[in-house]
């Protein structure tokens, strides 16, 4: 019998490279408020999370783009548990708040209160869930479109954050 099961796992998530700070930030592993940006990978595909065109208007969605670490694959979570890429500024949004499978994630202007719809968190998983409907963030069509789905353990629903 394992008397420190809890310190088993801390050291492991530490090593891995995830602070034991970040795990007070939500459930499972994520990073900290304020730490160091990361880039986002999928599981089941090759690629990064970036928005269309690295554009840095409001409303382009997320896709997935080969891998360059430019700071438009760069992102950050904020204090308000947002998920916001460093080019534009911008947070990764649920358009129109949408609660239904299928809804696209776009960026958006990073609200000032706790919207639910730009709040995230990392499950035990790797999966990247929204507060707003506790969906996962979803590689679909061949990863050029990002979208919420219901999590089924797919590797189009696991993520790995790589610190920059």
């Amino acid at each position: 019998m394992d008397r420190y099961p809890m310190r088993r796992r801390l050291v492991g998530i530490a090593m891995s490279g995830f602070s034991l700070a970040a795990l007070a930030a939500g459930p499972g592993p994520a990073w900290g408020d304020g730490a160091r940006p990361v880039t986002i990978s999928p599981g089941g595909s090759r690629g990064c999370l970036a928005i269309q065109r690295a554009s840095q208007s409001s409303g382009k969605s997320a896709v997935i783009a080969d891998c360059h670490g430019k700071i438009s694959q760069q992102w950050v979570r904020t204090t308000l548990k947002q998920l916001q890429v460093r080019h534009s500024g911008l947070c990764l949004t649920i358009l129109d708040g949408n609660k239904k499978r299928g809804a696209p994630v776009i960026q958006g202007a990073c609200a000032t209160g706790r919207s639910k719809d730009q709040q995230w968190y990392v499950s035990a998983k790797g999966e990247i869930r929204s507060k707003l409907n506790h969906m996962c963030l979803t590689v679909s069509h061949g990863g050029s479109q990002i979208t919420m789905d219901g999590c089924n353990g797919t590797p189009d629903q696991s993520w790995k954050l790589k610190p920059r």
